[in-house]
């Protein structure tokens, strides 16, 4: 959280995970089965910081969580709404980053992050339709599994959700139409009817 405040200090720890990647692996993964799995965040002083860390790790040297990520997999369908709305955020940002290749290499866990969107919790469906805008605009080639979800959540039993579809589609448009399919105009143009539709004007009249 202070790596702004302290750049020094902050470039010298991630210089030093670069180059120790290999040697630190099977470090994190012990740190994380004892986290993450086995629940002893009490053991340690990062306490609501693990998600946080697990996204740094994840840009600074992505190799050292690979026995980490079937972890979020599992946590991916925890009994714990609060649990998986926090997995399912973490996900989807490192998802969405724009040089990801998680989607690829982790194919079960991406389809398991997609399952979220029928997540039977309102705030965990909503995570996922929100940062579908920034998955359209940054990896085209998970369109059509994204639009698949989305479609499943226009016709979303929450009214939010189904106004977070529009917004996700339309704010995607405006950054760059050329990601933009048929079938996804086609969920705009479904949910312009919903008499509840809650997004500005200006914005469809932009598409």
């Amino acid at each position: 959280a202070k790596k702004k405040q302290t750049k020094v200090t902050y470039n010298l720890a991630k210089d030093l995970i670069k180059r120790t990647a290999n040697s630190l692996e099977p470090h994190v993964q012990t740190f994380f089965n004892t986290t993450l799995m086995l629940g002893k965040t009490s053991e340690t002083r990062l306490g609501d910081k693990l998600y946080a860390l697990i996204f740094e790790l994840n840009i600074i040297a992505p190799s050292s969580l690979l026995s980490v990520l079937p972890q979020l997999e599992f946590k991916l369908k925890s009994s714990s709404e609060r649990e998986r709305k926090d997995v399912t955020d973490l996900l989807a940002r490192m998802f969405a980053l724009p040089d990801s290749e998680m989607a690829a290499q982790n194919k079960s866990l991406w389809l398991c992050f997609t399952g979220r969107f029928n997540d039977i919790d309102i705030s965990v469906r909503r995570v996922c339709v929100a940062f579908s805008q920034e998955l359209i605009v940054n990896h085209p080639e998970l369109i059509p599994d994204i639009q698949d979800a989305l479609r499943s959540r226009q016709h979303d039993s929450d009214e939010n959700v189904r106004n977070d579809v529009v917004s996700a589609i339309v704010n995607a448009a405006v950054r760059d139409f050329t990601h933009i399919t048929d079938d996804l105009l086609q969920c705009v143009q479904e949910r312009t009817r919903d008499k509840k539709l809650k997004i500005r004007k200006e914005a469809l009249l932009g598409l």
